[in-house]
C-alpha cells in the first residue's frame, strides 16, 4: 500500500508500506521529518493504495519555531507549470529583531534542502508531472526556522488538436448551452446554462445514445432503437437532416472530425463504422469491424473504437485510420490476473463505456467491469462472492507503445459500473463517472490515483463534459433527468470531495415512465443502495445493463445451479414468456430478492418479517408480489422491457420485413414443428403454472443442478432476438448458431436439422437471425395444445414412442405426439418426473 500525510490540503510527505503478511501482521513504519509550521493545522492521513490496518502514529518535535517571524508564501509562478519549464518561488518574511533573514528549499523531488541563502526566491523546474510541495525554510540569525509551502502542479504539455469522444452530454459554449439525449422520450434537450432551463425537446428516434457538435454548429444525435442519424441546428433547435440506416444497424456513438466536415457513427447492430458527409448527409465511406462496437474517441485522424461486450477473456479497442476508413492496429484489452481479495480482483473486462484520449495526446483512457468469470465452485473451487463477482476500474493505454500496462489499472473498491470518462484541459485530471454509485471519482493522472470524488451527480451519470475554461464540469444522470454543473475552478489548490452542484437543469419536460417504472430503473441500476448489495458492488445493471446481457457464462454451482449464459431481460416482458432462467428457478420477478440477499449480500427490499413468511423464502414459494413497494417498482421496469426495447435483427430487408430466405426458412421451421416448442409470439413453450423442462441432448455434469436439486431439462427460450447473442445454449458451449444443431444425437430433436439440405437449413438459419421484435414473424399458430399425459401410478416409468407419427402404444398415456418433420422416423424416450416437483 501507500500513504500521504497533507498539512492544510498541502502533501508534506509520502510513503509506501510494506507487505507486512496479514492485517494483524504489525510493522513500524517512518516517515522521516516533516516541516509543520507553529499554529493551528488540519492534518490528514490519505491512503492512496491498497488498504491496510494502522495501529498507532506517533509524532516527535525535532526543532523549535520563533513564533515571532511571520512567513507570507511561498508564491510560485506560474502554477501549474509544465514539465521542464522553469517557474519562480518567492517568500515574504518579517524578522523578529530586524536581523539577516536566511532561506532554505525543498522541492519534494528527492533533490533534497538547497543551502542556506540570503536570496528569498528561487528559480526551478521539474523534469516529471505530478503534485509537487514547495517547502521554504526561513530564519533570522541562525535561530529556528518558520516553515511555509505550497502545492504545485507540474502538466505535460498538450496537443495543439483537441481530442474528441462520443457523448451522452456536449456543450455548446458559444452559446452558453447544454445537449443531452434522453434515451427513454426518443428526444434530445437543448439546455440554457445561463438561467438554468431547458429550451427545446427535441424527438429524434428510439433510444437516442450519443451526440456530436460540428464545426458548423450542428448538433448530430444517434437513435439506436430508430436506425437513424440526425443532425440539428444548434442555434434554432431545427432538424437540418436525418440519415437512415440500414433497419437493425443500431447506430451508437458519434463525434465529427475537427479537420474535414465528416462524422464519424458505430453502427452497433452490423459491427461497423461509417463516415458521413455533414454537408450532405451522405454516407461516404464504411468498415466492418469487431462486436458491439460503441464509443468513439479521436486524435489526429485516429479514430479509436470501444467494444461494449465481449466474448472471449479478453476484449479490445480498435484504432482506424479516417481517411479512408482502415484499419490501424487493434489495442488488446487482456483480462484482469489480479489475485481475488476484498478489495481487488481479476476478471474479464467487459462493458467497456465511453473511452477518451488524453489532452496530452499520448494515453488513451477507458472505464469497464470485470466480469470474473473463471471463478466459481465448478471452475476454481472458490465460489463467487459480492466482492469478486463484477468489480469495476479503469485502464488506459500508452499510445506511443501502443499497449497497456495491465498493472496501472484502478480498481475503484466498493464500487460498481464506470461508464464513462473525461479529461480537464490540460490532462492532469481524469474524471471518471461511477454510474452504479452515482459519483465522479477525479484521478491525479500522473500518480495514477484518485484525489478527490464529486458526490450528489445524480442517479445514474453516463456523461461529462468540462467547459473550455475547465472551470465548470457538468454531468448527466439519466436516471435522474438532470443536468448537474459544479465548479471545478479550485481543484488544483483545494483537493477536497465537491459535494453539491452550483446549478441542476432538469433535462425533459414530460416524464414519458410510470412513476413505479421509473422507480423500479433507478432501483435497477444503484449499486450504493445498500438494499441491493453489500459494498455497493453488484446492481441488476451489472449482468443486464440496458435490459440487455453482458454476455457472460458464469459458475452459479455455488447457488444450486451451474455454468449459465446471462439471459437478456429486454422483450421478455417480465415473466410474460414464463419462468424466469434456464432452469425456470424463478415464478415472479420478486424472485430476485433471493439474489440480492444471497449473492449480492444486500439487506433486501423485503422486511425478514415478511421474507421469512411461510414459503416465501423458497424462489417457488408463496408469492411475494405486493409486500414491498420498491421491489414491486423493480419487478414493473423488468416487466416494462417488451419487444419494443428488443434491439431489430439487421438480418431483415432494410424496411425490416422478411427476406425470401428467411420466408422459406420459415416454412422450414413450421414443417420441421420446431413450434411444439419454439411456438407462438414469444417462441417458447415455457409457462408460470409449472415448469416445462426439455432435456435436447445439451445438458452436461457442468450443467450443474436445479435449485439445488436435479436438473432434468431446460426451460426453452425464445428465439426471438437469438441474432444478438455471442455464444448459445445455456453454458455458452455453442459459438454460433450452427453449433446448437451439432450437439446431440443425429436423431435428436435439435439433432434431426442436421438432415436438411444445405439451403433448407441455411434459409433456416437467415429466418432465426431474422428474429426481433416484429410480432408477426411467428410461423402461424400457436405452440400445439397436445401433451403427453402419464397416468401410470405408483414408481417412476419410462415410455417409449416409435415411430413420431404413430398413434399411442401404451394405455398410459393419452393423445398423440406431434411430428417434428413430415418425412423422418424417429424415436422419444420419456422420464417421467413426480408431479411434487415443481
Amino acid at each position: 500500500g501507500a500513504l500521504a500525510i497533507d498539512l492544510n490540503e498541502n502533501e508534506i510527505a509520502t510513503a509506501s508500506v510494506p507487505v507486512t503478511g496479514g492485517w494483524q501482521s504489525w510493522q513500524v513504519q517512518e516517515l522521516g521529518e516533516v516541516f509543520i509550521p507553529a499554529g493551528e493545522h488540519q492534518l490528514r492521513l490519505r491512503i492512496t493504495g491498497s488498504e491496510f490496518n494502522i495501529t498507532w502514529m506517533e509524532f516527535e518535535k525535532v526543532g523549535g519555531v520563533d513564533d515571532d517571524l511571520i512567513v507570507s508564501g511561498p508564491l510560485l509562478t506560474p502554477n501549474p507549470v509544465l514539465v521542464n519549464e522553469t517557474f519562480t518561488a518567492s517568500v515574504e518574511a518579517r524578522p523578529r529583531m530586524g536581523g539577516v533573514l536566511e532561506y532554505q528549499w525543498n522541492l519534494s523531488d528527492g533533490s533534497g534542502n538547497t543551502e542556506w541563502t540570503l536570496d528569498p526566491s528561487i528559480e526551478a523546474s521539474y523534469s516529471s508531472p505530478g503534485f509537487y510541495t514547495v517547502f521554504v525554510r526561513v530564519r533570522e540569525d541562525g535561530g529556528s526556522p518558520e516553515v511555509a509551502s505550497r502545492r504545485i502542479l507540474v502538466e505535460q504539455p498538450t496537443v495543439e488538436e483537441s481530442p474528441r469522444q462520443s457523448s451522452t452530454i456536449i456543450i455548446d459554449a458559444d452559446r452558453n448551452r447544454v445537449w443531452t439525449v434522453n434515451e427513454d422520450h426518443g428526444t434530445v434537450s437543448m439546455l440554457d446554462v445561463e438561467n438554468g432551463e431547458i429550451l427545446m425537446e427535441i424527438a429524434v428516434g428510439a433510444r437516442p445514445r450519443s451526440l456530436a457538435l460540428d464545426d458548423a454548429g450542428r448538433v448530430w444525435a444517434t437513435s439506436e432503437g430508430g436506425d437513424v442519424i440526425t443532425a440539428i441546428d444548434a442555434a434554432n433547435g431545427s432538424i437540418v437532416r436525418t440519415v437512415d440506416v440500414a433497419y437493425g444497424s443500431a447506430p451508437y456513438g458519434i463525434l465529427s472530425d475537427p479537420n474535414r466536415d465528416v462524422l464519424y457513427v458505430s453502427l452497433s447492430g452490423v459491427s461497423e463504422v461509417i463516415a458521413i458527409d455533414g454537408g450532405s448527409g451522405a454516407i461516404t465511406d464504411r468498415l466492418s469491424v469487431a462486436r458491439h462496437p460503441r464509443s468513439l474517441a479521436m486524435l489526429h485522424g485516429v479514430l479509436y473504437v470501444a467494444h461494449f461486450i465481449t466474448s472471449d477473456h479478453n476484449n479490445r479497442v480498435t484504432a482506424l485510420s479516417t481517411d479512408p476508413l482502415a484499419h490501424d492496429r487493434t489495442l488488446v484489452v487482456p483480462f484482469d490476473m489480479s489475485s481475488d481479495a476484498e478489495n481487488a480482483g481479476g476478471g474479464v473486462p467487459n462493458y467497456i463505456g465511453g473511452i477518451a484520449v488524453s489532452p496530452t495526446g499520448n494515453s488513451l483512457w477507458y472505464p469497464a467491469t470485470k466480469a470474473n468469470v473463471l471463478r466459481g465452485t465448478s471452475l476454481s473451487g472458490n465460489d463467487l462472492n459480492h466482492e469478486n463477482t463484477v468489480r469495476t476500474m479503469v485502464g488506459h493505454f500508452d499510445l506511443v507503445a501502443g499497449a497497456e500496462d495491465p498493472e496501472r489499472r484502478i480498481d475503484f473498491d466498493d464500487s460498481a459500473l464506470a461508464m464513462s470518462v473525461t479529461f480537464g484541459p490540460s490532462g492532469s485530471f481524469a474524471f471518471v463517472g461511477i454510474l452504479g454509485n452515482n459519483r465522479i471519482d477525479v484521478i491525479d493522472t500522473a500518480a495514477n490515483a484518485t484525489l478527490f470524488r464529486i458526490l450528489n451527480v445524480g442517479l445514474a451519470p453516463d456523461g461529462m463534459a468540462i467547459d473550455p475554461s475547465g472551470e465548470r464540469l457538468f454531468v448527466h444522470a439519466f436516471n435522474e433527468r438532470q443536468v448537474s454543473i459544479f465548479d471545478i475552478s479550485n481543484i488544483v489548490s483545494e483537493l477536497q470531495d465537491i459535494k453539491d452542484p452550483i446549478i441542476v437543469i432538469t433535462t425533459v419536460a414530460e416524464e414519458v415512465l410510470t412513476p413505479e417504472v421509473l422507480l423500479g430503473k433507478q432501483i435497477f441500476y444503484n449499486a450504493a443502495d445498500p438494499r441491493m448489495s453489500m459494498d455497493h458492488y453488484i446492481s441488476c445493471a451489472s449482468c443486464h445493463f440496458q435490459g440487455g446481457t453482458d454476455g457472460q457464462v458464469w459458475d452459479f454451482t455455488g447457488r444450486g445451479e451451474g455454468l449459465r449464459y446471462s439471459t437478456e431481460l429486454w422483450g421478455r416482458s417480465g415473466t410474460a414468456h414464463g419462468r424466469v432462467h434456464w432452469s425456470a428457478n424463478f415464478d415472479e420477478i420478486q424472485d430476485f430478492e433471493h439474489d440480492i440477499r444471497e449473492a449480492f449480500l444486500g439487506a433486501g427490499f423485503m422486511s425478514d418479517e415478511d421474507f421469512n413468511v411461510g414459503t416465501r423464502n423458497h424462489p417457488l414459494g408463496d408469492p411475494k408480489a405486493g409486500l414491498s413497494e420498491d421491489l414491486d417498482a423493480l419487478a414493473a421496469y423488468v416487466t416494462s422491457l417488451d419487444y419494443e426495447h428488443l434491439p431489430r435483427s439487421p438480418y431483415r430487408e432494410a424496411n425490416g420485413a422478411l427476406s425470401e430466405a428467411a420466408l422459406r426458412g420459415r416454412a422450414t421451421f413450421a414443417r420441421m414443428n420446431c413450434n411444439y416448442c419454439h411456438g407462438g409470439v414469444h417462441f417458447t413453450d415455457s409457462q408460470l403454472a409449472r415448469a416445462m423442462l426439455h432435456d435436447v441432448g445439451t445438458i452436461k455434469d457442468s450443467s450443474g443442478g436445479r435449485l439445488g436439486g436435479y436438473l432434468w431439462g431446460i426451460d426453452t427460450p425464445t428465439l426471438r432476438g437469438i441474432w444478438n447473442k455471442d455464444v448459445f445454449l445455456h453454458d455458452g458451449s455453442a459459438a454460433s448458431l450452427e453449433e446448437v444443431f451439432i450437439q446431440g444425437e443425429s436423431n435428436s430433436v435439435h439433432g434431426i436439422v442436421r438432415s436438411l439440405e444445405s439451403d433448407d437449413h441455411q434459409d433456416l438459419m437467415t429466418y432465426l437471425r431474422s428474429l426481433d421484435g416484429n410480432i408477426l414473424d411467428e410461423p402461424g399458430h400457436e405452440p400445439s395444445q397436445r401433451r403427453i399425459i402419464i397416468n401410470t401410478p405408483g414408481a417412476d416409468a419410462i415410455i417409449s414412442i416409435s415411430p413420431g407419427h404413430g398413434e399411442a402404444t401404451d394405455p398410459g398415456i393419452e393423445g398423440n405426439f406431434p411430428a417434428l418433420s413430415a418425412s423422418l422416423d424417429y424415436s422419444f424416450t420419456f422420464e417421467r418426473i413426480p408431479m411434487t416437483e415443481q
